[in-house]
Formats: structure tokens, C-alpha cells, sequence
């Protein structure tokens, strides 16, 4: 899977919480973008505060779904509970995780 292609990497931001009678909502701008045809694109997490297990499986079968469309999926969170909560559920997923959106750009 390649990061490197046309154009500048889509910013999808992500809303302040996401759970799971939420989760089609706050994943809808996540899933066109990966379908639109970007070569990235950054599923920016930084004004999220809180995420329940059901959004971060719901993020890695996104991610499942970019790799299979040869998308590079970046993910920024800062440090904090959601990162925590990511860590524990990705369990080696090869995510590209972040602090910062300027991080995850370069």
C-alpha cells in the first residue's frame, strides 16, 4: 500500500464522540473519502474525547477497507484516553498513528 500519489492527503475530522448508535454517523465522511479514490487520508481524531471499543473496531475495519483499495489510512489521536483505548483494541494492527495532524501529513 503507498502514501505517495496524486495530490494532497484527504482530512476527514472526526466528531467529539463517537459510540456505537453513533457510529455510522461520526464514520460516514471516513468511508467516502476512502472510497473516493484518495491515496491518503487522515482520519483526524484530535477533538475526539471519547471513543467506546465499538468506534475503534469499527476504525479497523476501516482501515482494513482503505488497505484493500490500496489507500494510505493515517490516524491522528493525540495522547489521552482515546489513544490508550486504541492501543489496547488494535493489538498490532499495522496503524499509522499520530500525535498531530502536522506529524501525520509528512
Amino acid at each position: 500500500m503507498s502514501d505517495a500519489g496524486a495530490g494532497p492527503p484527504v482530512v476527514v475530522t472526526l466528531p467529539a464522540e463517537i459510540e456505537v448508535t453513533s457510529l455510522a454517523q461520526a464514520y460516514a465522511g471516513l468511508e467516502s473519502a476512502i472510497s473516493s479514490g484518495a491515496a491518503t487520508v487522515i482520519a483526524d481524531f484530535s477533538a475526539t474525547v471519547f471513543c467506546d471499543v465499538a468506534g475503534i473496531r469499527r476504525l479497523l475495519e476501516l482501515h482494513h477497507q482503505a488497505a484493500t483499495r490500496q489507500v494510505g489510512l493515517r490516524v491522528v489521536v493525540p495522547p489521552g484516553p482515546v489513544r490508550r483505548l486504541l492501543r489496547l483494541v488494535e493489538q498490532g494492527q499495522p496503524l499509522r498513528v499520530s500525535s498531530s495532524l502536522g506529524a501525520a501529513g509528512s
